[in-house]
């Protein structure tokens, strides 16, 4: 057998051949072409399956397994597709393009085989399309498909070594940059056969860049002056070392170029190739070079996903092949990931679909003319020009490349070293799309205040973002769009005063499109950096009245199938329309989309406008309250009333429970910030600020001291019951439901609830049984009384407190088990899990009675299939289905998911993966699709798939259900 025949066998048993993800070089790719196109180029597939526009599984079709092996390699330098599926003429093999292999060690890639032959659905079951779709593939192969191994992690490795031993060699900071600029461009040049031995013999130089390395400085700075006055441009500096460079730094430099792994120092046999370098692979450069500068400037590497959403927002089809100029800008350039990715776009929807080729005459003028940086740090500066080089060079055939091109200076003309905020060449041009991912900290430039100041902003908690943000929409054009990564607990999140009116001004000054909150991927996504980001797309306010009312919510998630892919996934139901106007007038509504929906909006408005705040009833009743002591910090205050009171350390604090011990007494009599008597004197409430799973509080009747780790509320003897009562409340599901879905770093940074959090609970009024009832749960559980025996008791009678309806409580329970497992085991989550056919039951009983509460007479829902990692749900009208004549054929989840691919197909993100689910109405029936998920189905959205059947029957159209009104 042949093995492009048997590779075709392959395709067709795994499910591919039929989806509409698969592409081959027959297909029409679609939206999917720029990225296709770029794999075929550099990596020589015959195929591949996509989930959106990203690519997941590549098939090749190789005459041995060397060959089959010569692809994953390319794939490997890539970094980008996970699986290849690779056809030899006797055997099939799985690989994964994540982990390194070699002739010598194709093991280690290796995740399964079958010989020709064999039945390959049944040997091969883990690399189905279904396998691949649900996950089950990640949990098999986690360790090879570690993105740790993946290219860009072991080449940030190999430059962390590589700059640790120069350093040690006598090479100074200043001289790396530069150094390994020039030798890893050069390099590229070989790799793509630009380079040539010959053509190094005319210019008088060594064969290649590791002999120039071999033999001293003085012929490498020879080497690297010829590559100067050949090519021009920005990248070979004259200026690489103020003197020789040691030879045992050229050694290092020259291990490295020859596949040595300087961190195992044993030789990989193979190079890592830079002729198909990812262009983000320049940032990671960047990123490792410059670590000691990442905490003064608040430069971070952007991963490439990351660019390419906020690029796939801004930089539409539509926008790139109309031939008008086009003026591009990243204020805070870094590394240039945004400005490579950029103009790529650019020359490719410029240049798809016309006869001839872009000249590299062509290609230089329109780098020259659209794309344009500032960064205060001249070494990223640098690198920027390195990598649009780079990307210049890959449109162009490799001898026009030596023969002709002379790359265009872009330093002091298009890359300008400068704050932002300063008079720079770029200042009073107007752009007509800005990107890119600003600094985030809490210290503005002298520039940046200055700018401030003249226009009348502030920034909160002095985030400079925040000042990026506003100097930006200024150098706008009129029709233009502005696409950054910013800090979200300053954008979204942070509910202090002077967040909350930028947030109010942000939202109504200017023309949001997109908010996607990327909190739950906080630490996939930016390693060193702890602060959660969002994507926010905007542009000015230039609304008429037939514009939209509406700008979307995103919020992605940790599913199986993100652990593998460079992208993100978002479930359907978490893109989300919302009122213009309540965005404009509800800074508080951003936490509870992120973890809830357009329901939970509701409850937490009607809980925050029906109750008093425990800040409101604590001031009311004259208690006190406050944060516990700081010993140091600056000040010196007398502190002697706290003197030989007995103290409860944060770490022996237990919610529901007494300490596990109290502490020696406090001896300081002098402390930064001692607090008020009060709060120390039983009986009080104490509330801790960190914790691992839920909030914790707990009734203490003895006078204790404690540190600002825990806060407290105390009132007199005469109110001992209602404090035990309020510490119940803090404990039950109603107060840990309201603080997921409002605290500002629960959820989004970090387990902990600030003071204000705690103080903001709605607290119902009490009735005398109750708060006698809640009262004596926790003496029972302050004697010991484990939480089983007390807890349903307890959420039963705080719910009833705040009247909570039977689906408000089912709200409610999801959201305390689906969405905080998501929150807290991400990827392995139950909510991942396909519930049982038990579950669905139930959940097509609730169905039917929504239904029927909408007086739209009897009806009866069932599961009518699961299949293909999806389950298909269908509503019949009890009275419709008596009189209908016999359905000609049914529908299946296979057909309608076919449907649906191609409405997605309309429009896919290069680095996103949409998970479809779909409200489809057949004749007098109705069906809801949607993936076997726990998550897909919980039973408080019964209430909107009813809305949703509603909304078809009514229109013969779906309801846009995830919108939130000013109602």
């Amino acid at each position: 057998m042949t093995s492009q025949r048997l590779l075709s066998d392959v395709v067709a048993a795994l499910g591919y051949r039929d989806s509409t993800g698969y592409v081959e070089r027959t297909h029409e790719p679609g939206s999917r072409d720029f990225i296709w196109r770029d794999l075929q180029e550099k990596c020589g597939i015959d195929s591949a399956y996509f989930q959106g526009a990203i690519p997941v599984v590549a098939f090749t079709a190789a005459e041995s397994r060397s060959a089959a092996l010569l692809t994953q390699r390319r794939l490997w330098n890539y970094g980008r597709v996970p699986v290849l599926l690779a056809a030899t003429p006797n055997e099939v093999l799985a690989l994964s393009c994540n982990t390194v292999a070699t002739d010598q060690n194709a093991e280690s890639a290796l995740m399964g085989r079958a010989e020709s032959g064999q039945e390959l659905a049944r040997v091969l079951r883990d690399f189905t399309r279904y396998s691949v779709e649900t996950g089950r593939l990640t949990e098999r192969h986690e360790s090879r498909l570690d993105r740790r191994n993946r290219v860009d992690a072991s080449l940030l490795r190999n430059l962390k070594q590589l700059k640790a031993r120069l350093l040690r060699s006598g090479v100074t900071e200043t001289e790396i940059e530069p150094l390994l600029g020039s030798s890893i461009f050069v390099r590229y040049l070989e790799d793509r056969d630009i380079l040539r031995a010959e053509d190094l013999a005319d210019l008088g130089q060594p064969g290649s860049l590791v002999s120039a390395f071999d033999s001293g400085w003085e012929v490498s700075a020879s080497f690297f002056n010829a590559m100067a006055d050949h090519f021009n441009g920005d990248v070979f500096q004259r200026t690489v070392s103020t003197g020789p460079i040691p030879q045992g730094a050229l050694d290092v430099l020259s291990d490295f170029f020859r596949a040595t792994d300087l961190e195992s120092g044993q030789h990989s046999l193979w190079p890592y190739d830079f002729g198909i370098i990812p262009p983000e692979l320049i940032s990671s450069i960047y990123e490792q070079l410059l670590i000691e500068k990442q905490k003064t400037d608040a430069a971070y590497y952007t991963p490439r996903h990351v660019v390419d959403i906020v690029l796939d927002e801004v930089l539409t089809p539509e926008t790139l092949v109309d031939g008008e100029e086009i003026r591009i800008l990243d204020p805070a350039c870094g590394s240039g990931i945004f400005l490579t990715e950029a103009f790529r776009r650019l020359v490719y929807y410029r240049s798809v679909g016309r006869e001839r080729a872009p000249t590299f005459a062509s290609l230089s003028r329109m780098l020259s003319e659209s794309i344009f940086g500032i960064d205060r740090n001249d070494d990223a500066v640098g690198v920027t020009a390195f990598g649009l080089y780079l990307a210049l060079l890959e449109h162009v055939d490799p001898r026009t490349i030596w023969l002709t091109a002379r790359l265009p200076e872009l330093i002091g003309t298009n890359l300008v070293v400068s704050d932002f905020f300063e008079d720079n060449r770029l200042a009073n041009i107007k752009f007509d799309v800005i990107v890119g991912n600003p600094p985030w900290q809490s210290r503005l430039s002298k520039a940046s205040s200055e700018y401030l100041r003249r226009a009348g902003r502030v920034a909160p908690d002095k985030q400079i973002a925040v000042a990026f943000v506003w100097r930006a929409t200024e150098m706008l054009t009129d029709t233009g769009f502005i696409g950054f990564v910013l800090p979200a607990k300053t954008i979204l999140h942070n509910r202090v005063g002077p967040a909350d009116r930028f947030r109010l001004e942000f939202f109504s000054k200017l023309d949001v499109h997109t908010v996607i909150d990327l909190s739950p991927l906080r630490k996939e996504l930016f390693g060193a950096a702890s602060s959660p980001a969002a994507i926010v797309i905007f542009s000015h306010d230039t609304r008429t009245p037939v514009s939209s009312d509406t700008l979307l919510h995103v919020s992605p998630r940790r599913t199986p199938i993100s652990q593998i892919v460079d992208g993100i996934v978002i479930p359907q139901h978490n893109i989300q329309q919302i009122s213009r106007s309540v965005a404009a007038q509800d800074p508080s509504i951003w936490k509870t989309l992120l973890w809830g929906n357009t329901d939970d909006v509701a409850l937490v408005r009607h809980m925050r406008e029906t109750f008093m705040s425990l800040t409101d009833t604590v001031e009311r009743r004259k208690w006190h309250r406050g944060a516990g002591y700081q010993l140091v910090g600056g000040d010196e205050n007398d502190a002697s009333h706290l003197v030989d009171l007995p103290q409860i350390a944060t770490a022996d604090f237990r919610p529901m429970a007494l300490p596990v011990k109290t502490s020696a007494p406090v001896t300081a009599r002098v402390m930064h910030r001692p607090r008020d008597t009060e709060i120390y004197s039983g009986p009080h409430i104490l509330m801790r600020k960190g914790f691992k799973d839920f909030p914790e509080a707990s009734f203490i009747p003895f006078d204790a001291a404690f540190t600002d780790g825990l806060f407290a509320i105390a009132a007199g003897p005469d109110d001992k019951q209602l404090l035990q009562a309020i510490a119940g409340v803090l404990n039950s599901s109603v107060a840990r439901y309201w603080f997921l879905m409002t605290a500002s770093s629960w959820g989004v940074e970090r387990e902990q609830l600030h003071y204000r959090e705690w103080m903001s609970l709605p607290v119902p009024a009490l009735h005398r049984e109750d708060a006698r009832a809640l009262a004596e749960i926790v003496q029972n559980s302050l004697a010991g009384a484990p939480e089983e025996s007390w807890r349903s008791r307890l959420d039963e009678i705080v719910e009833r407190a705040y009247g909570l309806t039977e689906p408000e409580r089912q709200l409610l329970r999801d959201a305390l088990t689906i969405r905080w497992s998501e929150l807290h085991q991400g990827w392995r989550s139950e909510a991942y899990s396909p519930p049982d056919n038990v579950h669905y039951a139930r959940y097509a009983e609730s169905l039917s009675h929504q239904l029927e509460l909408l007086e739209l007479g009897q009806w009866k829902c069932s599961m009518t299939e699961r299949s293909a990692g999806f389950v298909m749900l269908t509503c019949e009208n009890r009275e419709s289905a008596i009189s209908a004549s016999q359905d000609d054929g049914a529908f299946s989840v296979t057909q309608l998911l076919g449907d649906i691919s191609q409405t997605h197909n309309e429009w896919l993100s290069t680095a996103t993966i949409i998970e479809p689910q779909a409200v489809v109405l057949d004749g007098v029936s109705v069906h809801l699709i949607k993936p076997d998920r726990l998550t897909c189905w919980p039973m408080s959205a019964t209430k909107r798939d009813a809305a949703d059947v509603f909304g078809a029957l009514l229109t013969g159209d779906v309801e846009d259900r995830g919108r939130v009104d000013d109602a």
